[in-house]
C-alpha cells in the first residue's frame, strides 16, 4: 500500500518543504521496518487501515525503549509527525466516507427513477 505513502507525501507538500517531508516519510518507513522486525506489528504503517490500530501502532513504537535509544533522532521526529499522519488519515477517511455516501445516494436516485419508469 505504497499509495498511502505517496498520498501522505503529497498532502505534506501542500503546506511545507518537500525535502523535510520526504525525510518524515523515510522516518515512517524506518519505524515500520523496526516494528516488523521486532514483532511490534505484522504490517507496515502504510497498510494500517483502522484509526484505532494506527494509534496502537504509534503507542507501541513510542513505548519501545530500544527503538527510542537506537533511533533517537528518528523516534523524536516520529513522535512529532504522528499527529500529522493521524490528521491526514482522518481527513482521507472522511473524504472516502463522503464519496461513498454520495455514490450510494446516486445509486438510490437512479434505482428510484428506474423503478418509477415502470410503474
Amino acid at each position: 500500500m505504497q499509495e498511502n505513502r505517496v498520498a501522505f507525501l503529497k498532502w505534506l507538500n501542500l503546506s511545507s518543504d518537500e525535502k523535510r517531508n520526504e525525510y518524515i516519510c523515510n522516518v515512517f518507513d524506518e519505524a515500520s521496518t523496526y516494528a516488523m522486525r521486532h514483532r511490534i506489528s505484522k504490517r507496515v504503517i502504510w497498510e494500517v487501515d483502522n484509526v484505532f490500530e494506527l494509534k496502537h501502532y504509534f503507542e507501541k513504537l513510542k513505548s519501545d525503549r530500544i527503538y527510542n535509544v537506537i533511533h533517537k533522532k528518528s523516534a523524536r521526529i516520529f513522535t512529532k509527525a504522528e499527529k500529522l499522519y493521524l490528521q491526514f488519515f482522518e481527513e482521507t477517511r472522511a473524504k472516502e466516507a463522503s464519496y461513498a455516501k454520495s455514490q450510494n445516494d446516486e445509486e438510490k436516485i437512479i434505482s428510484f427513477t428506474y423503478y418509477k419508469c415502470f410503474e
